[in-house]
This record gives structure tokens, sequence and C-alpha cells, in this order.
């Protein structure tokens, strides 16, 4: 891949300026060059070269060859930058630490003394989702979720937010109703995104609401839905409500049923009378309560197969229902 001189510009984040890295990039392309060739090659002046060399030599990024007039050859990239690398990746590990600790007295300030700005409407379609996102990105420990229909956006943007959190070492859970799971598509696509990307996630019988709790700092919840848009919301700071929802989410969370990425995959029998993927993809299916068609479309079967395999398949796990067989095969570790 070609590298360019707007690429070299990321050397600015180790501490080099951009006369620096321009220098070293030209130096590393055009090795034994002087200053005037580095100039012509750089872009910039003789004395801002003259200048940048002194310092690239200081740090040990390049070494001047013997002779006159000066001429000038790199050092190994990733010997000279890697404790930069380092330094800056330390840095950055601190200062989300930081960040977290800043947050919790802004809250704890905030908040404290001033009830009233405990719970803030946010309004406008725009500044929900903007709002929205800065809460995602601003979790420190975990993201707990309420996904229940109907939905105001593309379900796909949620992978993305949960991917960056799950990277940043933040724990993802998601509740989920069983009418989300019942949307054709969603379980073979974003909640199996989700799900690849870290999400932790159970499903349940029913939802009483949509919610984003982000730690123990923030809720946001649509305060309406009209016409498939969320045109306002509340933002829930630290109070006895917030608390109340947390609680809620736990306990739901308790009885929910167990959705993995095992869940969302067909493939072929499992070893040692272990359930095959199809069959843990036939359980999820009945918890999100399809119907033997919509089953039999998503399997790639009959309707009359699909109707054997699940009348099959409660006799096994002897449920009277099929939302009992995907609690009796979570007890027996199916799922």
């Amino acid at each position: 891949m070609a590298i360019t001189r707007q690429d070299v510009s990321a050397l600015r984040a180790l501490g080099l300026s951009q006369v620096q890295s321009d220098v070293f990039f030209a130096v590393l392309t055009k090795p034994d060059g002087d200053v005037a060739d580095l100039s012509e090659h750089s872009g910039h002046d003789a004395g801002a070269v003259d200048s940048a060399t002194r310092q690239l030599m200081a740090d040990g990024l390049i070494v001047r060859i013997a002779g006159e007039p000066a001429r000038f050859r790199a050092v190994s990239p990733k010997a000279a930058l890697r404790p930069r690398l380092t330094g800056a990746e330390n840095a950055i590990s601190e200062a989300h630490r930081l960040v977290g600790e800043l947050e919790r007295l802004f809250n704890r300030v905030a908040y404290s003394s001033h009830p009233a700005g405990r719970v803030e409407v946010i309004a406008g379609t725009d500044n929900v989702a903007s709002c929205l996102r800065r809460l995602q990105d601003a979790a420190v420990r975990q993201i707990r979720t309420f996904d229940t229909p109907p939905y105001v956006s593309d379900p796909n943007s949620y992978v993305a937010p949960t991917k960056r959190a799950a990277q940043a070492g933040v724990t993802v859970r998601g509740l989920y109703d069983r009418a989300a799971l019942a949307i054709p598509g969603r379980l073979e696509g974003d909640i199996a995104a989700c799900l690849a990307n870290g999400e932790v996630a159970r499903v349940v019988t029913s939802l009483p609401l949509k919610m984003v709790l982000i730690d123990d700092t923030a809720a946001l919840l649509p305060q309406t839905i009209s016409g498939g848009v969320v045109d306002s919301a509340y933002l829930l700071r630290p109070c006895s409500l917030l608390d109340g929802f947390s609680a809620l989410f736990e306990a739901l969370w308790a009885t929910g049923l167990p959705l993995n990425r095992r869940s969302t995959a067909n493939g072929a029998a499992g070893a040692d009378g272990t359930p095959s993927e199809e069959t843990r993809h036939l359980l999820t299916l009945l918890m999100a309560g399809h119907t033997d068609l919509t089953i039999a479309r998503t399997l790639g079967i009959s309707p009359r197969t699909a109707q054997r395999r699940v009348q099959t398949l409660m006799e096994a796990l002897n449920a009277g229902t099929r939302f009992q067989a995907g609690v009796t095969a979570a007890k027996r570790g199916w799922l």
C-alpha cells in the first residue's frame, strides 16, 4: 500500500510536529539526502528542515552520515517509534480511566443538589439520536438495553456501537422481547452481528418499555413513539427512578432465556448426543414465537418438515408450549 505525506501526519499523535513528520517521511523515501533535498521533498523551507533534522536526531529517529554537506538516513521506524507508541497507549488508557472518574464527579456535582435536573426531556428526533450516540460512547462499565418493537431506525445501526463498546472493554447486555426476534431477518442479521461483536443477550416473553441504560449514571427512554418517529425522550440521571429501572432490568434478565451465537446459526449435528446447531436455531425460533411457516422459510425446509421437527423437539423436551421448550432447553444447557 502506497504511503502518502497525509498518512504520515498520523505521527503527530506520537508527539512529532507536522514539519518533523514530513521531514522524517522525506528521509525515509530519499535516504542520504541533504537539507536542500529534504526541503524540496518535504515542501518546507531549509530553515524549518534544518531545525526538524536536529530534533529528529535528538529523538533517535534519524542519523547523520559523515561528510559535508550534512546528509541523513532514517533509523528503523519500528524500533525508534515503539517507545512513543507505548507511551501513547498508556496515556490513552489513563485518559479513559480519568474520563470515567470525571463523569462520576460530574454526576455527583450536577445532579445531587438539583433534583429537577435529574430528568431531562430531549426534544427532536436528531437530538435524541445524537444523545444516544454520546451516551453509548461515554459508557465505562456496561450498556444494558431493553429491545422491543416498534423501531424508529434501522436495527443494524446498533451493531457498530456494540462493537465499539465491546472493544473498549464495556460489557453489553441486551434483553430482547420475543416480538423483536419474530421480525424476519433480525435473528440472522443485526442480532447475530451484535452477538458476534460481544453482546450478551437474553429473551423474555415481553418487555414493558424501550430503554438504554448506561452504567449506573444515565438512561434514555422514548417519551412517545408516533408514526414510527421518536420526537422526544427522557434522559434520566442518577435518582431513585433510574435505580428502579436498573433493578427491573436485572429482574427480567434473571428470568430470560440465553441467546448466543450458537442459537442464531444453522449447522450440523453436534457430537456425543449434544444438540445440533440447527436444533439450537430451531429452539430460538420457537422462543421468538415464529410460526411453522416462518420456521420453514428460515431453515430452508418445507412447512410439513418444520412442523414435524417442532413436534419431535417438543416431545423430546416434554414441553407443552413452544416457550416452555426454550425454558427446558436452557435448563439443560442447550442454549
